[in-house]
């Protein structure tokens, strides 16, 4: 969010893009908070439009986690 808001020199909070991007607060928290569940297919390709991304800069796998 934070590169984003310096691109367009205005504020960016969860709410802004909920209501921007058309997902639910809810689903804007859980990805700040690094709790996703499952990776939705359409919520990506809003997330990576909204913020001019890809999608290995909104994901990434942690394999220490994993073991």
């Amino acid at each position: 969010m934070g590169a984003k808001q310096e691109r367009e020199g205005r504020f960016i909070n969860a709410t802004v893009v909920a209501e921007e991007v058309g997902l639910s607060r809810t689903t804007i928290y859980n990805w700040i908070n690094d709790d996703i569940r499952r990776f939705d297919e359409p919520t990506l390709k809003k997330l990576c439009d909204y913020f001019e991304c890809e999608i290995g800069e909104l994901i990434y796998l942690d394999r220490t986690v994993m073991q």
